[in-house]
């Protein structure tokens, strides 16, 4: 029998409940500005060590690196953790704090489900990079969603990540944002052709916007997207990259001659 979500919205009710009976927890801290308080929510956290899933709403809490150590260091205990929804938008987390979070991360051996948003924090090409290699270590997931936009992840950044995500031989589903990331055209075609290397991927979702692609760019992309040749559902957001209505349909013409494509989505407005 499938047991029910508990929903928490403040760290006090949450530490009284009967932590380590939760199997499937829904906490929602946004906007409360916890800021150090990530110790004490960690602290509870720590003892509820049979969850199969986890959300947990953090954004806009002025949460910083050491904060997310405190709350990595409690992902260890996670043994049985399958889902795994994690916000973490609009806080103060550098390059040091994505590297704690993998670290974390790579010990839920039995994730298959995981959703990260790290929107608008400063992780950058390190932080990415070295978070992204520790999820290859995630041996069972299959499902996963990141949102990395403004953190300036930059060309080589992106593209390094998404060969490290590559090898999450497992990986059949991936939605990734890396909008306003200055990634440039050759950035974006290294990133697809990284992304084709992935064994099981069968799903890409693929978030670009603001990131100066231009139609050499687009034309680029063209050339690239041919090596996503197991794909079969795509969606490009390509919006705000001063992409031409011409080499948009260009790339849409490539996608439609993709054997194995059945849905496909290209936004550019």
């Amino acid at each position: 029998m499938n047991q029910q979500i508990k929903y928490f919205n403040d760290i006090s009710t949450f530490e009284r409940s009967p932590l380590q009976s939760h199997f499937k927890v829904f906490i929602d801290l946004s906007h409360n500005r916890i800021g150090l308080d990530a110790q004490k929510l960690s602290e509870a956290l720590s003892n509820c060590n049979n969850l199969s899933y986890l959300k947990l709403d953090l954004q806009d809490n002025k949460i910083t690196d050491q904060g997310v150590s405190a709350l990595a260091t409690c992902f260890e205990d996670y043994k049985n953790l399958q889902i795994f929804k994690l916000d973490l938008q609009s806080n103060k987390i550098g390059i040091q704090g994505a590297i704690y979070l993998g670290t974390g991360l790579e010990k839920c051996t039995n994730l298959i489900d995981l959703a990260l948003n790290l929107f608008r924090n400063g992780i950058e090409k390190q932080g990415a990079l070295g978070l992204c290699s520790s999820l290859a270590n995630c041996i069972n997931l299959k499902i996963l969603s990141l949102n990395f936009g403004q953190n300036k992840i930059g060309s080589q950044g992106a593209s390094g990540l998404c060969l490290n995500l590559a090898e999450c031989n497992k990986l059949s589903a991936l939605n990734i944002s890396l909008g306003e990331n200055d990634i440039g055209p050759f950035g974006t075609s290294n990133l697809i052709m990284a992304l084709s290397k992935a064994p099981k991927l069968l799903i890409l979702k693929l978030h670009l916007y603001s990131n100066k692609i231009g139609d050499k760019g687009a034309q680029l992309i063209r050339a690239s997207i041919k090596s996503l040749a197991k794909i079969s559902n795509l969606l490009l957001r390509l919006s705000d990259n001063q992409i031409s209505h011409q080499e948009i349909k260009k790339i849409t013409q490539v996608v439609l001659k993709m054997k194995r494509i059945v849905k496909y989505e290209i936004i550019y407005i």
